[in-house]
């Protein structure tokens, strides 16, 4: 195969990951953008317990470990306890690129990259890796040493990938506050021989590099670059490869940190022991904010680490809880989800939904409720500010009582309609809610799956019409007419209605899937309330039931029984 100098263009991170994404955006974009750069400046992890790989290598129990480092290419074949070291020496890197060379990647050692580029390179780099065309092949799922000398030096790794995958990158921290090293992604393009920029992770000195990539097939480039530092140090660098990623990957860099939107539930999933998930909350004016975590499996331990940008960690959130943060002071902030012990499912989704609380809102504990429906697809708030009632939001959106809890439900039996109404009163308020799934009416036959009880006062009133041609059959009917039917037979038509004349206890079904009021649960004469309106109990009783999911009951709501609901 010909040999081929691959080359960076002048300056392609810059220009690619900046300045023409900017381009193609909206000033709020931009806005954006800048408001993210400027939180990047500072962040930091202030914990170092939450770094994801020891550097320690006796410590790597899942990985094989390969040492490229200064020591172990002077001495030849490291020991290290437990591990497998490879060593790559300077005279092997030309039978190191021969893989490469199968894969269609010029196979030559070529001292230069390029003339200039964004990530800066120095004349004094003499390692064989110290630009792509020595870069050394390396294996998913081993973790390697390498050292690096001071700013402007650049360590340079290679692989190909077959088929369609999730890829993770991490590079280990350095033990030292004056040495910043930053991680790049590039993608060989097999035609022009460029590299082309895919993904970056550059954070600040002392902080762990992890970038990810849904990589199609190819051959792809990583490159460690010294953005600070006067002493050689070593780092650790690990790549691998998954099957599953959900559809906010690749999320794992905070430098390509995407905004946590308000009021919206974001479900993701960790895919493998060292997956991170990022996104960047911006808040634009102090206030108080509600996060809520959940989905995460028994078997897992998911953490929420909420960083600020003067490099302190603010909180954790534990799985499956919520936390209230009070007086947020303006800013950019980072929201990482990880597995600080590596044990995760990729299968399962885990959620988060972040909102803002408004003004209003001083008591947390009572007059703030916010709650997820078990297949965490939307949420409910209840907030009552001090001194006035109650109101209520589905998903961000509004649901007035007042216009909202309106329904006629009603059945085709025989010759005979029947419906009941339910209609809350001007003057009532939020009794009690609870959420679950609804089953055990024959209007939903397979249930609602996403359903909301909400407990209030309102009118009743019941209809009752049937055919007969028994005139005894009318005993009690409010009306009846009479009639001749197609066979010159005469029929009687009652008729039977009631309505509280002052308001009483509802309890109305809301489908959370479409917002609207779907049932009426109580009362119902179809449930079980017959003594109203005179026409006697329904024959064939059905008993629908709210399936409470968690703890989503507040305050007092009636069943299809007079009975008040509970957790069971």
């Amino acid at each position: 195969m010909e040999n081929r100098v691959i080359t960076v263009p002048d300056g392609i991170i810059k220009k690619q990951t900046d300045e023409a994404l900017k381009a193609k955006m909206t000033d709020p974009e931009v806005a954006l953008m800048k408001a993210r750069e400027d939180a990047l400046k500072n962040i930091a992890d202030a914990v170092e317990a939450s770094s994801i790989v020891n550097t320690d290598s006796t410590k790597h129990n899942n990985f094989v470990t390969v040492d490229f480092s200064e020591k172990a290419k002077s001495t030849g074949l490291k020991e290290i306890p437990l591990y497998p070291v490879v060593s790559l020496m300077e005279n092997t890197s030309q039978e190191v690129l021969s893989t490469v060379a199968t894969q269609s990647a010029p196979k030559s050692n070529i001292d230069r990259m390029y003339a200039a580029s964004a990530i800066e390179t120095t004349t004094t780099q003499s390692v064989s890796n110290a630009n792509p065309n020595g870069a050394y092949t390396i294996n998913f799922e081993t973790y390697y040493n390498d050292s690096i000398a001071a700013k402007g030096d650049q360590r340079w790794y290679n692989f190909q990938i077959t088929e369609k995958k999730k890829l993770t990158v991490y590079m280990s921290p350095v033990a030292d506050a004056t040495v910043d090293n930053d991680l790049y992604l590039f993608k060989l393009n097999t035609t022009t021989y460029q590299l082309e920029a895919v993904s970056q992770s550059k954070n600040n000195a002392d902080i762990y590099e992890l970038l990810s990539y849904i990589a199609d097939p190819g051959i792809y480039y990583v490159c460690v670059s010294a953005y600070a530092g006067t002493a050689a140090n070593t780092f650790g660098l690990l790549a691998r490869v998954t099957d599953k990623w959900d559809a906010y990957e690749a999320d794992d860099s905070m430098s390509l940190a995407t905004e946590q939107v308000l009021g919206k539930i974001v479900k993701r999933t960790l895919d493998n022991s060292i997956d991170q998930d990022c996104s960047i909350w911006l808040v634009s004016a102090v206030g108080n904010y509600y996060i809520k975590f959940f989905g995460v499996p028994d078997k897992c331990n998911y953490q929420i680490q909420i960083l600020s940008s003067d490099q302190k960690l603010l909180t954790t959130v534990p799985k499956n809880t919520a936390q209230v943060f009070t007086n947020v002071a303006q800013g950019g902030y980072f929201i990482r989800v990880l597995a600080p012990d590596g044990v995760v499912d990729p299968t399962a989704e885990y959620g988060v939904v972040l909102v803002d609380i408004p003004a209003e809102i001083t008591n947390f504990d009572d007059g703030y409720t916010l709650w997820v429906t078990e297949d965490g697809t939307h949420f409910v708030e209840r907030m009552q500010p001090e001194g006035k009632t109650a109101v209520l939001f589905i998903d961000r959106q509004h649901f007035d009582i007042y216009t909202k809890l309106n329904i006629k439900t009603g059945r085709a039996i025989g010759t005979g309609t029947h419906n009941c109404s339910g209609r809350v009163s001007s003057d009532s308020f939020i009794g009690g809610l609870a959420m679950g799934r609804y089953v055990g009416s024959t209007l939903f036959p397979n249930g609602l799956k996403n359903a909301l009880a909400i407990c209030a006062n309102g009118y009743y009133s019941s209809y009752h019409c049937i055919r007969t041609y028994n005139p005894s059959d009318l005993a009690g009917a409010s009306s009846y007419i009479t009639g001749t039917d197609e066979f010159h037979m005469t029929y009687y038509q009652g008729y039977w209605s009631w309505i509280s004349p002052n308001p009483v206890t509802l309890t109305f079904i809301v489908n959370l899937d479409t917002g609207e009021v779907a049932d009426l649960l109580y009362q119902n004469w179809f449930y079980g309330i017959n003594d109203l309106d005179g026409y006697g109990a329904y024959s064939w009783k059905e008993s629908p039931v709210l399936i409470i999911t968690g703890d989503s009951l507040l305050g007092e709501v009636r069943d299809c029984n007079n009975k008040m609901m509970s957790i069971k």
